[in-house]
């Protein structure tokens, strides 16, 4: 077994190997064993469901947007302005937040005339989440269950 195939078998690439100067790419026949029993079908969904996350904030439901975590602390700008409530969420990630208070932020320079909230989790087996709150009149409609 060449090292080529050694590499493919454990999920990488192919690599190019050096051979008296001349740069060889690999054999497909040689590096894949095609007369293996291929794996079932993987279905997915052609129309997946929206993850949805809302929360109470100054006496109104909110839509909130998932984005990568922000560390304020980074941010020159950043200030608290709030706290948000109630969060419901069907992404099962952040699901444990629940109940969990959202810290409310403005980071104008960063995020102009958007606002982002953020839960701190009480426990370690939970993450951190951030979302950014849609402040345009033209929500969808957030769900309740």
């Amino acid at each position: 077994m060449t090292s080529t195939s050694a590499r493919t078998t454990q999920g990488g690439w192919p690599s190019r190997q050096e051979a008296g100067g001349e740069t060889i790419l690999g054999d497909l026949a040689k590096d894949f064993d095609f007369t293996q029993t291929p794996r079932p079908p993987l279905l997915l969904l052609t129309h997946p469901r929206p993850i949805r996350s809302v929360a109470l904030w100054r006496g109104n439901v909110i839509q909130l947007l998932d984005v990568p975590n922000v560390t304020f602390k980074a941010l020159r700008d950043a200030r608290p302005v709030g706290w948000a409530t109630a969060l419901l969420t069907d992404d099962p990630a952040d699901r444990c937040l629940a109940r969990v208070p959202l810290r409310v932020w403005r980071a104008t320079t960063e995020f102009p005339g958007d606002y982002l909230a953020q839960a701190t989790p009480r426990s370690r087996s939970c993450g951190q989440a951030t979302w950014m709150i849609r402040t345009s009149p033209a929500q969808p409609r957030p769900f309740i269950r």
